[in-house]
This record gives C-alpha cells, sequence and structure tokens, in this order.
C-alpha cells in the first residue's frame, strides 16, 4: 500500500513538474519568438535610420562643396575687383603728379590746347572705376560672409547627425545586448527546469 501511494505521489509529482515545465518552457519559447520579432523589428529601423542619416550627410557634403567652390569664386572675383580699383588708383595718382610737375608755362599750354581737360576728365573716369570696383569689391565681400554663414550652420548639421547616428549605434547596441542577455536567461531558466525534473525523477 505504501509503495503504491509513493508510486502515485511520485507519478503525480512528475506529471506536475512535466506540465510546469511544458507551460514553462511553452512561454519562454513564446517571449523567445517575441523578442526575436522585436529584434529584427528594431535592426530593420536602424538600419533605415542610418540609411536615411547616411543619405542627409551626403545632401550636406554636397552643398558644402558647392558653397566652398561659390565661396572661392567669389574671393577670386573680389580680388580681381581689388586689382582694378588699385590700379584705377595708379593711374588716376600719375595723372595728379604729372599735372603738379608740370611748369607754369607746360600748365598755360596744356589749358590752351584742351590737355587739361583730357586730363582732368580722365582722372575723373579713373576715379568713377576705382570707386565702382570698390563698391563691388565690398558687395562680394558681403556675399563671401553669407556663404561662410551658410558653410558654418551646414557644419552644425553634419554635428548633429554624427550625434545622432551615435545615439542611433548606442540604442542598437544596447539592444543587442539586452536580447542576448535576455536569450541567456532564458536558456539557463529551461537548463533549470530540465535538469530539475530529471532530479526529480532520480530520486523519486
Amino acid at each position: 500500500m505504501k509503495h503504491g501511494v509513493r508510486f502515485a505521489i511520485v507519478s503525480l509529482g512528475l506529471f506536475l513538474v512535466s506540465l510546469a515545465s511544458g507551460l514553462g518552457l511553452a512561454g519562454y519559447y513564446h517571449e523567445r519568438q517575441l523578442a526575436e520579432t522585436k529584434r529584427i523589428q528594431q535592426e530593420q529601423a536602424y538600419e533605415r535610420q542610418t540609411e536615411a542619416l547616411g543619405q542627409q550627410e551626403e545632401d550636406i557634403r554636397r552643398q558644402q562643396q558647392q558653397l566652398e567652390e561659390e565661396r572661392e569664386a567669389l574671393e577670386e572675383q573680389k580680388r580681381e575687383m581689388e586689382r582694378s580699383a588699385a590700379q584705377a588708383q595708379g593711374r588716376s595718382k600719375q595723372l595728379d603728379e604729372e599735372r603738379k610737375g608740370a611748369s607754369r608755362v607746360r600748365q598755360i599750354w596744356d589749358q590752351v590746347t584742351g590737355k587739361e581737360e583730357e586730363r582732368r576728365q580722365a582722372q575723373q573716369a579713373n576715379e568713377d572705376i576705382r570707386d565702382q570696383a570698390q563698391r563691388g569689391a565690398q558687395e562680394i565681400q558681403k556675399s563671401i560672409e553669407q556663404a561662410g554663414e551658410m558653410i558654418a550652420v551646414l557644419n552644425e548639421r553634419m554635428q548633429d547627425l554624427e550625434h545622432m547616428k551615435e545615439q542611433a549605434r548606442e540604442m542598437h547596441e544596447t539592444a543587442e545586448s539586452t536580447y542576448a542577455g535576455n536569450q541567456e536567461t532564458i536558456q539557463k531558466i529551461i537548463s533549470y527546469l530540465a535538469a530539475g525534473a530529471a532530479w526529480i525523477k532520480e530520486h523519486w
């Protein structure tokens, strides 16, 4: 009788352990499948985000290159304007020195022949060219500064994108680490359940 009761208890215990183990394993496998699905979704989202950020970086680099080329062209235009202004200023100064260096007789003769008027008109024309070139150089300088400001804005955007990429990498690595840790925990629990069931079966 005692042997029969003990056998019944052992059988019931093994059944309950097996049932619990089965339910536990089923639950853990379900959680494992959910975790794997979530991991795949996170991986796909990370890839999409990385691709989008990479595309934005490419667009910004293209804009930066274009602005740099435009700024270089503007700087060359400004140098050309400054050269024109300097040359006009030099010609005007030369005409003025020529007039001042002439003798009194020469000055009277130039006035009679109209050369003095020609010299005055030429000097005025050179001064006009100088003033126009200087104003042009100033306007170009404004455009150069605007291009520099736009480049600075793009540089800040590039830094923001790098920060976003770094955050995305950290979140991705954290998610991968969490998933791997959960998988290890599940495997340990399954092993413990299986070992417990085997121990009961052996000792009862």
